[in-house]
């Protein structure tokens, strides 16, 4: 009597196979996780300002004699510094605790800056939406998980405007510092034609 062929030892032990695959596997998930580069918190050119930190004495001599100072909606103390456009100064928004709360910093025309460069870094933005304080030229484009607004042109996508907040939800969002974003586009052009 003849017996079955035995098949190979590696199939014979598949569930030592299995097991030896997760591993390796489970391995190569590891090392990859840790030697992907994480994304960097987005910069400002205003220096070393950055959302959720102390709004030192150090920052605001850096930055100087702010244009004007305001309270917020929200009651948080408001300051303008001037930006390349005289029309457009930069804002600094600082809460009661003194923690900078919100940054939004013009930009000058850089055909090599463009909306792409935040993609490849932070991933898809979560939303992007029309500011009724821009052109409708403009679309902006929100990352809530990195805290950052990259306000581009819709042709070309060029950056004009980075807005700086404390990571938060979308709802929270567009009530606060996204209140004036909308699904349509109604930029301060097309406010005097209505």
């Amino acid at each position: 009597m003849q017996q079955p062929p035995q098949p190979h030892w590696i199939f014979a032990r598949w569930y030592h196979t299995l097991a030896v695959s997760a591993f390796v596997l489970l391995l190569a998930a590891v090392v990859l996780q840790t030697i992907t580069p994480k994304p960097k918190t987005p910069s400002s050119t205003l220096g070393d300002i950055q959302p959720g930190e102390n709004f030192s004495k150090k920052m605001q001599q850096e930055l100087g004699e702010p244009l004007e100072t305001f309270t917020t909606k929200s009651g948080d103390e408001g300051y303008l510094y001037s930006s390349s456009f005289a029309a457009h100064p930069n804002q600094v928004h600082v809460d009661e605790e003194n923690k900078i709360v919100f940054v939004k910093e013009y930009l000058t025309f850089d055909p090599n800056h463009t909306l792409a460069q935040y993609v490849t870094e932070y991933g898809q933005p979560d939303f992007a939406l029309y500011d009724s304080e821009s052109p409708e030229t403009t679309r902006s484009h929100v990352f809530l998980t990195a805290g950052l607004v990259v306000v581009a042109h819709v042709d070309g996508d060029v950056v004009e405007q980075k807005w700086f907040f404390v990571p938060t939800t979308k709802d929270a969002f567009l009530a606060g510092y996204g209140s004036s974003l909308s699904e349509f586009g109604h930029g301060p052009e097309s406010l005097g034609s209505e």
